[in-house]
């Protein structure tokens, strides 16, 4: 485990990649405000599609947010630590997808970059979070 040869308990250290993973969820949703906000007013009557899936991923990255909060009780659930990694994989590829879409298009400007980079920091957090064992193994065959 990835605990062992440091100096946190395995689950202080997930709990460390998972304060992590929500720091980078709050700042895809603050990315993704500050998107939509400045257009608010053109965007969903221009491009309605480009403004849904921009309201879907704030959706996303802010559930993503939500989940990653503290848990109240000392129990970790299953469903939650997947709930987590599934949230983190289409934020994370979905940032990378669409800013790989925009630099192939010629469209790719400084705009992009923020997403990509959160998109790849979500995408390393999840990749350690599963490497030090979170929401346990997948089947238990």
């Amino acid at each position: 485990m990835i605990g062992a040869g440091f100096p946190l308990a395995e689950a202080e250290w997930q709990d460390q990649l998972l304060s992590q993973l929500g720091t980078v969820a709050v700042l895809g949703a603050t990315d993704l405000t500050l998107f939509i906000w400045p257009r608010r007013r053109t965007l969903f009557r221009s491009s309605p599609g480009r403004a849904g899936g921009s309201a879907a991923g704030l959706i996303l990255w802010s559930a993503l947010a939500a989940a990653c909060l503290p848990n109240r009780s000392s129990t970790r659930s299953r469903l939650r630590s997947w709930l987590i990694i599934a949230l983190g994989l289409v934020c994370g590829t979905g940032n990378l997808g669409l800013a790989g879409i925009h630099f192939k298009i010629g469209k790719g400007r400084a705009r992009s970059l923020p997403g990509a980079v959160l998109g790849a920091c979500c995408l390393s957090r999840i990749g350690s979070l599963l490497l030090s064992g979170f929401g346990g193994p997948i089947s238990s065959t």
